[in-house]
Parts: C-alpha cells; structure tokens; sequence
C-alpha cells in the first residue's frame, strides 16, 4: 500500500499521478495472477500467456481443502466455518470495505482491461473456487 498510495486511495494524488500509480501497479509482479502463483507454485505465472496446467494444479489443491472462503462475504463464511468447527464466531467485527466494484475502484477502462486480461486465469480460478465456497454468496 505504501508503495502505491494513490492505488490504495490512501491519498488525494492528481488524477494524473494515480493514472501512473495504476500503470506501475498493473505491470507489476504483485498483479501477475496473484492466487493461482500461491497456489500453483513459483515457476506459474506469466500474464496472460499463462499455461493452464497452474489452473488444473491449483484446482487439484484447492479439491483438497475442507473450506474454502470467498472474500465477497467472508463474514457469513467465518461464520459458518465456526459453526461447522464448533466455534462461536458470532460476535465478529464487521470489516469496513469498499464495495465499489473493481471498474469503479479504477476508474480508467484501459488499466482495466489490461489487469483483466493479464489475471483471466485467476479470475476463472475464482470462479471456479467460488462454487466450492462453504458460503454461496448472492450479489447485493
């Protein structure tokens, strides 16, 4: 976040300067299909010219775990992962986040379409990943 203040609306950056923040972030290595790197291992992961055996090897993996969580509502999940664990996660603090949807958060279609393109394996991971949540979540 330090690193990119204006990415992370952590300051009043001209819209020029954030532009710059967003380019610099999006062609990092941090945007490089960020899940599927930590699940499919260190020689994954290269944009979006990346080799669908990273997909299959994390899809295997995750086909292993007992829970799996969506961050889209990760209160609920926490709580039904307590439930089913034997834990009393009833009294959880409500994270503050940004609902904006990522386009939004952006703002510039082009940084968009290029982080779109360069994660579309971690985005089908997701999707994926998604229907094997403890937790469905429904849209707002």
């Amino acid at each position: 976040e330090k690193q990119w203040p204006g990415v992370f609306g952590l300051t009043q950056e001209s819209e020029e300067d954030e532009k710059t923040q967003w380019w610099v972030f999006a062609r990092s290595k941090y945007t490089d299909n960020f899940a599927l790197r930590i699940l499919a291992g260190r020689e994954c992961c290269d944009g979006k010219t990346t080799d669908r055996k990273h997909i299959e090897s994390a899809k295997n993996l995750l086909k292993r775990y007992t829970i799996i969580l969506d961050m889209e509502c990760l209160d609920a999940g926490l709580k039904a992962a307590g439930n089913l664990l034997g834990l009393n996660f009833q009294n959880l603090q409500k994270r503050q986040v940004d609902n904006r949807k990522p386009r939004e958060r952006m703002y510039n279609e082009e940084i968009f379409h290029f982080l779109n393109s360069k994660n579309r394996m971690d985005i089908e991971l997701y999707e994926w990943a998604k229907t094997r949540a403890l937790v469905q979540c429904h849209a707002p």
